[in-house]
């Protein structure tokens, strides 16, 4: 099944109006990828088995990280990971010197995280926005993601702990000095 994908780019965008005038933050090209779920059951099975960005939010979701007060470095660690496969399916479709990841790449806010593309080698890849889709790990790149994602779980129970031993102390802190607390 997942050998019928094939990384590509589903729309590309000009980057600039008339007078070179830029939209957005940049001058950079800007890759996103596409992990959204597809109202097709078969592909979105597969994609939730294969992507990596897939792979990793699912992660997320198990490991219940959003439930994290502070910023799970777990959580960091994961989307390096996945980030390894992403630059490595998106140098392919978009040759370029270097490539880096961006949680606020379209957005100063974080709604739209992607990736700068630095001196892309073919024109239709310069200062563009493009969307790319059906990234999708190899069997052995798939199991390297769920081995490496497995061996962060010890920092995610790490977390938790330290976690509720601040809860704790805020608790005893409370209790002996009611005033700084209302």
């Amino acid at each position: 099944m997942k050998d019928k994908y094939k990384v590509n780019i589903n729309s590309i965008q000009e980057r600039f109006k008339r007078g070179n005038k830029w939209l957005g933050r940049t001058e950079k090209s800007l890759i996103y990828t596409e992990s959204h779920d597809t109202k097709d059951k078969l592909n979105d099975e597969c994609l939730k088995k294969y992507n990596p960005e897939r792979i990793v939010d699912r992660w997320f979701k198990d490991n219940k990280i959003s439930e994290l007060e502070k910023k799970s470095k777990a959580w960091s660690r994961a989307k390096r990971l996945a980030n390894k496969y992403l630059y490595k399916y998106i140098k392919e479709i978009v040759p370029c010197k270097s490539i880096q990841y961006s949680r606020t790449a379209g957005c100063g806010c974080g709604c739209s995280p992607g990736f700068f593309v630095t001196e892309p080698e073919l024109d239709e890849h310069k200062g563009v926005s493009a969307w790319v889709d059906n990234i999708v790990l190899t069997d052995e790149e798939r199991d390297e993601l769920l081995n490496g994602l497995a061996a962060l779980e010890y920092l995610v129970k790490e977390e938790f702990k330290e976690q509720e031993e601040n809860r704790a102390f805020d608790k005893v802190g409370q209790a002996l000095v009611p005033s700084l607390f209302s």
